[in-house]
């Protein structure tokens, strides 16, 4: 399989995953327990997220890719300085000058403000 695709496939799971584990969330009216009020920025950041649970889903998702895809990345630069080898570079090199993958960089940095590029 490319690994264009496999991006591709590894996002849209990402996605997915948080799509479907945010169905539905609504906040408990009846929740009972008596919790200390918020004052300031607390206060307008919950009142936002139970208003809006989908940007807290953004947020998750910028997250987890910047926890994801720079330590691939970089894993895969260390593996190719590693063996030493022309094929593994020529790869990289390959890979990483691709329209696609050039493309899905430029989304990252745009969207979750993260280069990915040295």
């Amino acid at each position: 399989m490319k690994l264009r695709t496999l991006v591709v496939l590894a996002l849209f799971g990402v996605l997915l995953a948080f799509a479907v584990a945010s169905w539905g969330q609504t906040p408990d009216a009846g929740a009972g327990a008596a919790v200390a009020p918020l004052d300031g920025a607390s206060n307008f950041i919950v009142d936002l997220a139970v208003k809006y649970p989908w940007i807290v889903t953004v947020v998750a998702i910028i997250g987890t890719l910047r926890l994801l895809v720079k330590p691939v990345i970089a894993a895969a630069h260390s593996y190719a300085e590693a063996t030493n080898s022309p094929k593994a570079e020529a790869l990289i090199e390959k890979i990483e000058n691709s329209k696609a993958l050039s493309t899905v960089f430029f989304a990252l940095d745009w969207f979750g403000s993260f280069k990915v590029r040295k």
